[in-house]
C-alpha cells in the first residue's frame, strides 16, 4: 500500500465523514460530492482495484479537482467584484461567521488540496497509475475523465441544485455577470434567456477546458510514454 494514497484517503475520509454529521447542508454544493469522488479515487488505488474502474475513477477526480478550482476562482472574482472582499464575500455565501484563517483553511482545502494530492500522487505512486493506464491513449483517457465528471456534474444538478434559483444568486455573483449585462453590451437581446446563463457557460467551458489542459500536462507522459513502449 503506497503511503501518500493511505495518508490522502484520510485526509478525504475524515472532513467527509465529519461534514455529513456536522454540517450536512454542504453537501448540496457540487465541491463536496466532489469530494467524495476523490476519496473513492484514492481508496481504488489503496484498495488495489483492477485496472479499469481504478482508471475511471482516477480521470474524473483529476478533471474533478481541476474544474472546481477553475470555477471557484471564478466566482471568487465574482465576489470580490460585489463585495469588495474574498473574506466578505465568501463568509455570506457560506453563511458563516468564522475568522479569515478559518475560512481560508477551508477553502484550501476544499478547492486547492485535491489538485495537490492528484499531481504530488503522480511523482509519489507513478507505477500505480502507469499499471492503471496500461493500453490507453490519451485522447480516450482524456475523454472518459471529462465525460464521467460531466455525467457526475448532471446527476449532482438533478438531486441536489435548487430548480428555484440560479448560479448568480447561489453565489451572490455581481449583476455585470448577468445575462442582460453581458449581452447588453454587445447588443444582443437576452429577451427568454436566464440571467445566469452566459455566466453558468463560461463557468462550464472555464472548469473543463481547465481541467483538460492540466490531464494533458500532468497524466499525458504517463499515457504517451507506455504508447511509445508499445
Amino acid at each position: 500500500m503506497n503511503r501518500f494514497n493511505a495518508f490522502a484517503f484520510v485526509a478525504f475520509a475524515v472532513p467527509c465523514v465529519a461534514t455529513a454529521l456536522l454540517t450536512p447542508e454542504r453537501y448540496n454544493f457540487l465541491t463536496y460530492w466532489t469530494l467524495l469522488l476523490h476519496l473513492a479515487s484514492f481508496a481504488s488505488r489503496t484498495a488495489a482495484f483492477s485496472a479499469t474502474p481504478s482508471r475511471i475513477l482516477h480521470s474524473a477526480s483529476f478533471v474533478g479537482a481541476f474544474a472546481v478550482l477553475a470555477g471557484y476562482a471564478l466566482v471568487s472574482v465574482g465576489g470580490v467584484v460585489g463585495f469588495g472582499s474574498w473574506y466578505s464575500w465568501e463568509t455570506a455565501v457560506s453563511k458563516s461567521s468564522n475568522t479569515f484563517f478559518a475560512v481560508l483553511v477551508r477553502s484550501i482545502y476544499e478547492h486547492v488540496w485535491p489538485c495537490v494530492a492528484v499531481v504530488i500522487e503522480t511523482w509519489l505512486n507513478a507505477d500505480a497509475l502507469r499499471r492503471c493506464y496500461v493500453g490507453c491513449r490519451l485522447g480516450s483517457s482524456l475523454a472518459v475523465g471529462l465525460a464521467t465528471y460531466f455525467g457526475f456534474g448532471i446527476i449532482w444538478q438533478t438531486t441536489c441544485a435548487s430548480s428555484s434559483e440560479n448560479a448568480m444568486t447561489i453565489y451572490l455573483q455581481p449583476d455585470v455577470f448577468s445575462t442582460s449585462s453581458i449581452l447588453g453590451h454587445v447588443g444582443i437581446d437576452a429577451a427568454g434567456l436566464e440571467e445566469d446563463f452566459v455566466f453558468v457557460k463560461v463557468q462550464q467551458i472555464l472548469m473543463l477546458s481547465t481541467a483538460a489542459c492540466m490531464f494533458v500536462y500532468v497524466i499525458g507522459p504517463f499515457i504517451v510514454a507506455q504508447t511509445k513502449v508499445e
